[in-house]
């Protein structure tokens, strides 16, 4: 497309004067000079959101983002695409001196990194647009680059091109290096032609009058975005997630519940995929804690219409899962079958969507982006990079088309199972890389060689199993790690554990660990990747607690008492659980000073406190669970010997005015030995006073409870504190 302004402007450049300076020397012709200026940025934050590296930087210094321009008409200026969404854009200016006028972009170049300025007036006399020369006959090497760098210096780079040098892609393809945001001279200063690349192709494409460059105008722009909006809210919609609540852990306080609870993926909706009518593919990266706890998951369609999705699988290598609508839906996406080219669309203008909620707000801006630079992700994945520098992407929301609409790829995390302090987790910090659209078509079909088969919803029994090394370990301190001799491999203590027991039985006794092992790190068998390994919270100071006889504790922390015993469900445990049972490690450890590594297979462990069985005896506030393997062992209770424990008091209940208290435990029960926490209960059915035997630590005493009969009714809740 050209404008009148553009044809007026080729006819300029045919009436090109030859400008006699010596380049060589440093010297540049004042006609050349003339039509350098500064184009200046005026960026904003917007949306609560700031513009991306650079331009943020230059908002919060409360100064302009300065790049070079070269006049190429009295009222338009080509520049690099400032690759900036219009939203962080206050307004634009063009300078030469102290002279400065509003500009706005009004077409940017399909094959290459430029944008074409509008003036709002004509600049002073002294600027002058380049008068680009015909140079069919003209050979590269023997012309200049002229590069103005627009900074506080004014200065200008001349560098002769007069060198054999060639960049060779893998497919043959030749390019020669120049400066990029250049201009190509002759020896004798007359412009051929602009680079905005760093790079410029064998052939005599790179003379190619700006003018002919294939522009697209802001109306044709806008056009083709309306167009890509319309299918993106068709195919790129949201998703509620439903999770069953976080099941509430021995001693845990509401302060650590709402850290738990700070990835809960069923906050706010999930960006989705529409892939075919029976296929959604969710963004959501979800532990495979969270999706054992997997519900329901609603997609909310266009026209505010929803409906219900049946989970499908987990994807193993990215943040997100597969759900099958109940019933087919429209899919306007079309999956391409080839891996698109990343490198040959490096500097080409393409369209995006960001797909983004606020609030309930679903928010689809259309906009456009440049590919920068090429490189590896995650698993030596492929993919492009929009801005420098790296990290690529400034937003984890960018979903990527061409200029025709079809779909390339969409912002993916990848999801690490075999490092760092939470596997699989949301709160990961690895960002979203951009992957190719083909490579969702895979989702679309049968979930064999995608799908990871330990990441799915389970019962409440199956979220809560156990899987386990069968250990208990101590946390250790700079002094123990030094007197351990692992300070270094433990950086002073703040990683590893002490393996005070090992449970008969285990993984850990099979694989020949001892107390008094030091275990450093893990990973996954045939993975270079190490696990951390910390131990729980140290539980002495609730130990401390329970041990002293007069020691008052007040009621209203009895639901967040932790328990005195190194708990099952430990750090360790969990994240073998997110790996899954089954799947076999390599554990690194120190013994007497030496370090040695072993092989184990991780299993599905015993019953634990936090699945033993359970009554509840609501009118005079108490809970009691059987025993478990790790009670047993802390309270060195045989196998053949019953007790319960109590598992919660009620603040201001009967249970607790009569002196019972977390962790309590209770041996007899009028006079005869308590066997399970149902046996409790028919005792209790009758009501009236219980003598119970108790056991607190290492003191023995009779306690009396009145327990109200199933006609009473039950205790008003406690107050919330």
């Amino acid at each position: 497309m050209k404008t009148p302004i553009l044809i007026a402007a080729c006819a300029i450049a045919l009436i090109a004067t030859p400008l006699h300076a010596s380049l060589s020397q440093g010297e540049i012709p004042d006609a050349l000079r003339a039509a350098f200026v500064q184009v200046e940025l005026f960026s904003q934050s917007s949306g609560g959101e700031s513009p991306a590296r650079t331009l943020a930087e230059d908002l919060r210094a409360e100064r302009p983002t300065i790049t070079a321009g070269y006049l190429v008409a009295p009222d338009l200026v080509i520049a690099p695409d400032f690759n900036t969404p219009p939203r962080f854009v206050r307004r634009w200016s063009v300078g030469r001196g102290k002279a400065r006028v509003t500009a706005h972009p009004i077409a940017w170049a399909a094959d290459r990194g430029a944008m074409l300025l509008k003036l709002s007036k004509p600049l002073p006399a002294a600027a002058r647009p380049l008068e680009f020369v015909p140079a069919e006959d003209t050979a590269l090497s023997s012309c200049f680059s002229v590069k103005y760098t627009a900074d506080i210096s004014g200065r200008t780079i001349i560098e002769s091109l007069a060198q054999s040098r060639w960049y060779v892609s893998a497919g043959g393809e030749r390019t020669r290096p120049v400066p990029a945001n250049s201009v190509i001279v002759t020896d004798d200063g007359a412009p051929i032609a602009l680079a905005l690349a760093d790079t410029l192709p064998a052939d005599d494409t790179w003379k190619t009058p700006w003018s002919s460059w294939p522009w697209i105008y802001e109306d044709d722009c806008k056009a083709r975005l309306e167009k890509l909006s319309a299918t993106a809210a068709a195919a790129l919609i949201h998703a509620d997630i439903k999770l069953r609540p976080l099941p509430v852990r021995a001693g845990e306080n509401a302060f650590s519940m709402s850290s738990r609870a700070a990835d809960d993926p069923s906050a706010k909706p999930q960006p989705a995929i529409i892939l075919s009518p029976t296929r959604v593919l969710v963004l959501a990266m979800l532990a495979p804690a969270q999706t054992a706890r997997l519900e329901n998951v609603t997609l909310r369609l266009p026209g505010n219409a929803t409906v219900n999705a049946r989970f499908v699988a987990s994807v193993a290598a990215h943040g997100a899962f597969v759900v099958e609508p109940e019933h087919s839906i429209d899919a306007p996406l079309t999956l391409p079958a080839a891996r698109p080219d990343w490198t040959a669309l490096r500097d080409r203008l393409l369209l995006t969507i960001d797909l983004r909620l606020q609030g309930e707000t679903r928010l689809a801006r259309a906009g456009i982006t440049r590919i920068l630079s090429v490189g590896y992700g995650s698993r030596a994945v492929i993919g492009p990079s929009f801005v420098t520098p790296k990290p690529a992407d400034p937003s984890d929301t960018l979903f990527l088309f061409d200029l025709d609409g079809n779909f390339l790829g969409c912002p993916l995390r990848p999801r690490f199972t075999s490092t760092g302090s939470t596997i699989g987790s949301a709160a990961q910090s690895n960002r979203a890389q951009v992957i190719a659209a083909s490579s969702l078509a895979t989702y679309a079909r049968e979930s064999r060689g995608w799908a990871d088969t330990n990441n799915v919803p389970r019962d409440e029994a199956g979220e809560r199993q156990l899987v386990w090394l069968g250990v208990d370990l101590q946390p250790l301190t700079r002094e123990l790690a030094r007197a351990q001799g692992v300070a270094e491999q433990t950086q002073n203590g703040t990683s590893g554990g002490l393996v005070t027991k090992v449970y008969p039985g285990s993984p850990a006794e099979r694989c020949g660990l001892q107390p008094g092992d030091v275990l450093l790190r893990m990973r996954r068998l045939n993975s270079s990747q190490n696990i951390s390994i910390r131990p729980g919270n140290n539980s002495s100071f609730t130990m401390q607690m329970l041990a002293r006889a007069n020691q008052q504790i007040p009621e209203n922390m009895y639901d967040r008492i932790p328990p005195p015993w190194p708990v099952a469900d430990s750090p360790l445990n969990q994240k073998l659980k997110e790996v899954g049972a089954g799947k076999s490690f390599e554990l690194d450890y120190a013994r007497d000073g030496d370090f040695s590594t072993v092989r184990f297979t991780a299993e599905k462990g015993p019953a634990y406190y936090g699945t033993a069985p359970e009554s509840i005896f609501a009118n005079c506030g108490l809970n009691v669970k059987a025993l478990t393997f790790e009670t047993r062992s802390f309270y060195k209770i045989p196998d053949d010997k019953s007790a319960l424990i109590v598992s919660r008091v009620v603040a201001g209940s009967r249970a607790s005015v009569a002196g019972l208290r977390p962790y309590d435990l209770i041996v007899e029960v009028n006079d005869q030995p308590v066997t399970t926490p149902d046996a409790f209960s028919e005792t209790a059915k009758a009501g009236g006073k219980l003598r119970l035997l108790t056991r607190r630590m290492s003191q023995t005493r009779i306690v009396t409870l009145d327990i109200a009969s199933d006609d009473d009714p039950p205790l008003p809740a406690p107050a919330s504190n």
